[in-house]
């Protein structure tokens, strides 16, 4: 028994929390976060290339770098880093802002004015006007401030564009559409940064003149230096602040900055001093420590996580991200694995991104204490690859053993949210696909075509992804036919029906109707019939072995099968391959796109009819009843439509169109096959109104091309 539903079996607690975490990434600002930091992608890519192709510590390779040639092409790259760093926040602003104005669907003219908008109540919050500022807050530092001036003004901006545009009409104003916009936009846009700028006058007036930023960060330290008694926990507490900032896409170490740069780095010189003087070096913990052990492949010590995606992952997205994102994470660069994959804002990974430095920093500071591997003593750029900086900064092999021993212990932590993560991203690509299969069942019933414009940015973007799988699947013979026989009123075996079916690994069995409008935006529909038509006549060849009695086998066009030139050309060499009788292959076609046919297409359809093929009218009575089609004489068969024959035991209406629709086709000497016939009654008061032939449940489900032998032995 084959039917087109299916999909990942799942528990009711898996269900339950990923149907907790597909409501939080649904949320308006983690999509508008996420997509965001998408556009940002080839910027972060271009610095963490610059930064590696700088810091790599090979000395032929750093004696080259300070060749002229080399120096000056060396410099215009750090350039080029450097301006996406020192504006970073303000350009992730800008992209963030861009998300939030696509996700609330707004007119075009509002995508460029609200990231101007938002980039400018930017500049407001970093105090870019007054004596508090500082360029830091332009970096990554100030992502912070991004976040509050995107969706501070995103609610204000957009929330009082409703208000100014209600009952407006364009062409009462005698101007064009956009020019309106821009025009009464003035007063939101003027309203949202005056609250910004009172806003902003305001904090600056309780704070005595420190921006909102630095105040923010001022907090943050105070706190900090609470617990700096204690190392190991004011450590733990840096490392977990760090962690909660980047798990919302904000660089945590550059929030805060100061708590590194003067609490770490002051150990670390204290350290050096000690050593200088002949003494113990105090401090276990210190810059190089947390260089070489609380960085390993970046913020979250993703290079375990990077390792565990090629080990257990099966998505095929994730480890195209883990490929680009291994060679930065060896040399502590996360932004591609933590943007990508993504880690940021998803909470299947908050666990082990939270955890994983947290628990190097405990093997870590107990390795040093118990003089397993020496302090770290020497500084290390951040940048340094992995396992050379654990060499460096101890100056023993032992600390690139640790490092090592750290390595494998994230990668033992991810590994099974890693899985978790699969299994997420299949329960959500189900869940979008079955909603895409509800979305065009309902186009079908009113007639109308797919429009990926039309569809979700999450909806458009899972149809690419199942347009090249089905590419792919056809290229790789992964598509299959099923059956559904066809008995006359005598109980004979007549044919059957050939229907198509995918077994997507993700999604589960694909809604047949669907397939074929992938196929047709992806251009692949010629590809797709050339394997239902082999198909199909490679099953009459067989039935042919073991069947003397007539019998056909029907396959399903479309309008748009009419429209290539090749199609009568595939049906042909189908035929030859299997050498059968074409009259054994009957072509059906639904009423709506015959009655859409041009008159080429007719006259192709009398091509393929003069060739031995029959034709057939399929969902015929669904109101689209075109008499002049008929009186062609192109067609041998109607198929009633199912929504008349299923209700008609209940329906005295149906009774009457069926009994109306038999007149007219024995007028015309037309056989009449009903669909969806599923029981005992309903195939009685079928027969009685006059139907020739059955096909539905009462018989068979659709079978494979194996159960039809073997039913078609039964049925003679």
């Amino acid at each position: 028994m084959y039917d087109y539903r299916g999909g990942l079996p799942m528990n009711a607690a898996k269900r339950m929390l990923f149907k907790g975490t597909e409501y939080f990434e649904g949320t308006i600002v983690c999509q508008s976060i996420r997509k965001g930091v998408i556009v940002m992608i080839p910027l972060i890519i271009i610095k963490c290339f610059v930064l590696m192709m700088a810091n790599l510590p090979i000395p032929v390779y750093q004696d080259f770098l300070n060749t002229p040639t080399a120096a000056f092409f060396l410099r215009a790259a750090m350039d080029m880093m450097a301006i996406i760093d020192s504006y970073f926040a303000l350009l992730m602003t800008v992209s963030i802002s861009w998300s939030y104005a696509q996700e609330k669907d707004v007119q075009p003219v509002q995508t460029i004015l609200f990231p101007l908008l938002a980039g400018v109540c930017f500049l407001i919050i970093i105090g870019f006007h007054t004596e508090s500022y500082q360029p830091v807050y332009m970096t990554h530092a100030g992502v912070l401030s991004c976040l509050i001036a995107v969706f501070g003004a995103g609610v204000l901006y957009l929330g009082s564009l409703d208000c100014f545009h209600i009952g407006r009409n364009h062409a009462h104003y005698k101007i064009d559409a956009q020019l309106h916009d821009i025009v009464y936009s003035i007063i939101p846009l003027s309203c949202v940064m005056l609250v910004f700028i009172m806003a902003q006058r305001f904090i600056l007036y309780l704070t005595g003149g420190i921006c909102l930023q630095l105040e923010l960060a001022n907090m943050m330290n105070s706190f900090f230096h609470l617990f700096t008694d204690i190392p190991l926990l004011s450590t733990a507490l840096f490392a977990f602040m760090v962690q909660c900032f980047w798990f919302l896409g904000i660089n945590g170490n550059n929030i805060l900055y100061d708590i590194n740069d003067n609490y770490f780095y002051a150990l670390s010189q204290d350290n050096l001093f000690a050593q200088a003087s002949g003494l113990v070096p105090p401090n276990i913990v210190n810059g190089g420590f947390m260089s070489s052990y609380l960085l390993i492949g970046g913020s979250g010590d993703v290079l375990g996580l990077v390792i565990a995606i090629f080990v257990f992952s099966r998505n095929r997205g994730s480890r195209t991200i883990a490929k680009l994102g291994l060679l930065p994470s060896v040399f502590n660069i996360s932004e591609i694995i933590s943007f990508g994959v993504p880690i940021v804002c998803n909470p299947v990974f908050l666990v082990p991104f939270l955890a994983a430095p947290l628990v190097n920093l405990v093997i870590a500071y107990a390795a040093t204490s118990l003089q397993l591997v020496p302090m770290t003593l020497t500084e290390v750029n951040w940048t340094t690859p992995v396992f050379i900086g654990g060499y460096i900064s101890t100056g023993a092999v032992s600390g690139v053993f640790l490092q090592g021993l750290l390595v494998l212990t994230d990668f033992l932590l991810y590994a099974p949210f890693v899985r978790l993560s699969d299994e997420q991203r299949e329960f959500r690509f189900m869940q979008v696909v079955r909603g895409l299969e509800r979305h065009y069942q309902k186009l079908e019933a009113v007639h109308e075509q797919l429009r990926l414009e039309e569809l979700s940015y999450i909806q458009h973007g899972i149809a690419d992804l199942l347009m090249n799988d089905l590419a792919e699947a056809l290229e790789e013979q992964q598509l299959f036919m099923v059956y559904q026989p066809q008995i006359d009123n005598h109980g004979r075996f007549l044919g059957a029906e050939a229907l198509l079916r995918w077994q997507h690994p993700t999604a589960g069995f694909i809604y047949p109707p669907l397939i074929i409008a992938l196929a047709k935006k992806a251009g692949i529909l010629p590809d797709l019939e050339r394997f239902i038509f082999n198909e199909a006549c490679h099953t009459i060849a067989r039935l042919n072995l073991q069947l003397s009695d007539p019998f056909k086998i029907s396959v399903n066009i479309t309008g748009d099968s009419l429209k290539y030139d090749a199609l009568e050309d595939l049906l042909a060499e189908a035929v030859k391959a299997s050498a059968i009788d074409p009259a054994k292959l009957w072509i059906e076609i639904t009423e709506q796109d015959a009655i859409d046919t041009t008159t080429d297409a007719l006259e192709k359809l009398k091509r393929i009819k003069s060739a031995g093929h029959h034709l057939l009218i399929d969902d015929f009575g669904m109101g689209h009843t075109s008499l002049a089609y008929l009186k062609t004489n192109l067609f041998d068969i109607i198929k009633l439509d199912g929504s008349i024959t299923r209700n008609v035991l209940q329906d005295g209406n149906n009774q009457k169109i069926i009994a109306s629709l038999i007149l007219l086709s024995r007028t015309m000497k037309l056989k009449v096959i009903a669909e969806y016939v599923d029981n005992i009654p309903q195939r009685d008061k079928l027969q009685s109104l006059g139907c020739d032939a059955f096909q539905g449940y009462l018989y068979s489900r659709p079978i494979s091309q194996e159960d039809l032998s073997s039913f078609c032995k039964v049925k003679h």
